[in-house]
């Protein structure tokens, strides 16, 4: 992928091959080199790395350049939406961006497509899927556990896999469970700003593709790999702002940051716009993957004797996968667990699929 490095307001030729690397004008000799040597060694480099260090204690010791130093940390945020080097764990980090370094796909069509996909698979195989059903309360265990939905109504299962945030799980609890279910409560969301805006044209065509150095900041014209509006000429474009956790930000400043970068890279970019909309703090994650994390989902352990049926599925369960990857394996292992359950009490697995 060709792109755009942003350092300063100075612009250089993205380094995320061996070849473009050799070519920019960004680093020195000496600082290539180190680069490569990372490039090389990232295969074997998280297995390596202490169980609980965090990314910028590694980085600090392992890379003496501070310019590849940050060039590194540019790349982790991209591959993991995580701003806060001090706090991620530097293993799964690392083992994340290993896995990025393959490239990605852009689906046509955008992440709806897969949504849609599936839920029309789990109808075809007998699930009913409600939409706009607003979840109250969780209560029972198995075999008959009740879900309380807005205006009263109730569906009673055998089983409840709970997709939501864990801090949102844990608000639907009884009271008593919810004294042994605290930990549900510490697991810390990222978040995300977002200005996704749709041109006629480009003004500048050749960018497509930009990171800063010096700012959290990212631009993708997506349209460049996909087919996301509704007419082929038209570019749907996503400038994105890593939030750092433990910050507190003012919409209109971050706006006029995305912005800003934009001016660098689109400049005129105002006279090509069709729509936008602006999305100050979008939830990312669920969980910042930091030095707890295993300690926390040991803690979960307890879920299958306190509430015995219910079972979770999420981004946030997993010490060693990220994002979709986390998401997808907890859900297979759920189902798994399901359907074990469920042939060790000698029942048969009730599908039904709510708003959770």
């Amino acid at each position: 992928m060709k792109g755009t490095l942003v350092d300063r307001g100075r612009t250089f030729r993205l380094p995320l091959t061996p070849l473009s690397l050799l070519s920019t004008s960004y680093f020195t000799w000496k600082e290539k080199k180190e680069m490569i040597r990372l490039i090389l060694l990232l295969p074997k480099i998280a297995a390596k790395v202490a169980e609980n260090e965090n990314l910028q204690s590694w980085a600090e010791r392992e890379i003496s350049s501070p310019r590849v130093r940050d060039y590194v940390y540019c790349l982790c945020r991209l591959s993991t939406y995580c701003s806060n080097p001090e706090l991620v764990t530097a293993r799964i980090v690392l083992e994340q961006l290993k896995l990025s370094m393959h490239g990605v796909l852009y689906v046509n069509g955008g992440w709806q497509q897969i949504v849609d996909g599936l839920a029309k698979r789990a109808m075809q195989s007998g699930a009913t899927i409600l939409n706009q059903h607003q979840v109250t309360s969780i209560n029972g265990a198995y075999p008959e556990i009740t879900v309380g939905v807005l205006n009263d109504k109730v569906i009673t299962t055998k089983h409840v896999l709970s997709t939501i945030s864990p801090a949102h799980t844990y608000e639907l609890l009884p009271a008593k469970e919810k004294e042994a279910l605290t930990v549900l409560n510490q697991f810390k969301p990222v978040f995300g700003a977002s200005l996704d805006i749709v041109f006629n044209q480009l003004p500048s065509p050749r960018i497509s593709f930009a990171l800063c150095i010096d700012q959290s900041l990212y631009f993708s014209n997506h349209s460049s790999g996909a087919k996301l509006g509704r007419h082929k000429h038209q570019m749907v474009v996503h400038v994105y702002k890593y939030l750092d956790v433990n910050e507190e930000y003012e919409p209109v400043k971050i706006k006029k940051e995305l912005e800003a970068f934009l001016d660098l890279l689109q400049p005129g970019w105002q006279k090509e716009v069709i729509t936008s909309r602006f999305l100050p703090r979008m939830l990312v994650s669920h969980a910042l993957p930091d030095n707890n994390t295993k300690e926390r989902l040991n803690e979960l352990q307890v879920l299958d004797r306190v509430l015995p049926g219910l079972y979770v599925a999420g981004d946030w369960l997993s010490d060693k996968y990220m994002l979709a990857d986390a998401a997808l394996s907890s859900a297979k292992q759920a189902a798994l667990s399901i359907i074990k359950d469920s042939t060790r009490r000698g029942g048969v697995v009730y599908r039904h699929s709510g708003t959770l």
